[in-house]
């Protein structure tokens, strides 16, 4: 369904010269990735109404995403099987926030297992698309700086005593940190 609609909008911009024929695949696969991330975000912004946390899903999103777009990690081999496991770790992870006890060596050691998935295991390719040495470079330290400015954003929030702020970005790391691990475990499995 969604594929089709972005066919058929994707037809009316060659029509009407927005865009050349030669780029239909990347316009058609794009506008499909964009609906499938509004959803994800809908989604995962209703899971947080429900707990009564929105803001910090809102927070969690924008800060986890310019991680796990350069780090890379595992991914779900369908749409369908992605949604259901970003939604149900959007769950647990806002369920996390809310429920934990967290304390500095809790943080702690959130931030030091994602120090070394960020500098020994970032970025991590996906099966499906392969990364050229250069993107790797590229990819590794675009994701390292968007780590590192977030942990100075983490550790303002906790001097300044912004638990839950602190809370969110731990969440954040914690998330892209086991999404590295698994697709490190799984990527391993499907070399062998």
């Amino acid at each position: 369904m969604l594929t089709k609609a972005a066919q058929k909008i994707t037809d009316k911009m060659i029509l009407q010269d927005v865009i050349i024929e030669e780029d239909r695949e990347l316009y058609e696969y794009g506008m499909v990735q964009g609906v499938i991330m509004v959803i994800n975000w809908l989604t995962a912004i209703l899971i947080g109404a429900m707990l009564n946390m929105v803001w910090q899903t809102v927070a969690y999103l924008i800060l986890f995403t310019p991680i796990r777009i350069y780090a890379g990690g595992f991914h779900a081999k369908t749409q369908l099987q992605c949604y259901f496991f970003t939604s149900l770790f959007q769950f647990g992870i806002m369920a996390g926030i809310k429920y934990l006890p967290f304390t500095w060596w809790v943080y702690l050691v959130i931030v030091l297992i994602s120090v070394y998935c960020m500098f020994f295991i970032a970025p991590l390719e996906a099966e499906n698309k392969p990364m050229t040495a250069e993107e790797h470079v590229k990819y590794g330290g675009i994701a390292r700086r968007n780590w590192i400015i977030e942990a100075v954003i983490m550790a303002s929030c906790f001097l300044l005593g912004w638990d839950m702020m602190c809370r969110v970005i731990a969440a954040c790391f914690a998330m892209v940190s086991l999404l590295l691990i698994l697709g490190k475990i799984f990527h391993k499995k499907a070399a062998a």
